[in-house]
C-alpha cells in the first residue's frame, strides 16, 4: 500500500498549477484505482483522500 503525503506552505499558491496537470496524474490514479476499491463507500473515500492529497503535493511541488 503506497502512502502518499503532501506539505502546504503559506506562500505556496493553487493557482500556479494549472488543473489539466492534476487532471492527468489523479486520472492515471484513479484509473488505476478502478475494481475492488471503488466498490465500497470506505473504499471510495480513501481514493478521493488520496487524490486530493496528490493535488495539494502537485501544487507544493511547482516552483513559483
Amino acid at each position: 500500500m503506497h502512502t502518499t503525503t503532501a506539505t502546504t506552505t503559506t506562500e505556496t499558491t493553487t493557482t500556479e498549477i494549472t488543473t489539466t496537470e492534476i487532471d492527468r496524474a489523479g486520472g492515471r490514479l484513479a484509473a488505476s484505482a478502478t475494481g475492488a476499491n471503488l466498490r465500497s463507500r470506505s473504499g471510495a473515500r480513501r481514493w478521493a483522500l488520496r487524490l486530493g492529497a496528490l493535488g495539494l503535493a502537485a501544487a507544493t511541488a511547482v516552483p513559483l
